[in-house]
């Protein structure tokens, strides 16, 4: 499993509330997008189970949009 290390330039560990900017949001609506196709629970969090669709689908050149 890969472990998220802090990088001051991801909107989310940086202080203020969830979602303060347009690239938090963007990128939270297109893990939900793309939980919901994949059949996870969409909560737009990039968790283990999220981690590992995603580098199934990329190895396999797979498109929810196909």
């Amino acid at each position: 499993m890969r472990t998220r290390e802090w990088h001051p330039r991801v909107p989310e560990q940086r202080p203020g509330p969830p979602g303060h900017c347009r690239w938090h949001l963007r990128l939270k609506s297109a893990t939900i997008a793309f939980q919901q196709c994949t059949g996870l629970t969409a909560d737009g969090i990039i968790g283990p189970n999220t981690w590992s669709e995603l580098d199934y689908w990329r190895w396999n050149d797979i498109d929810c949009h196909k």
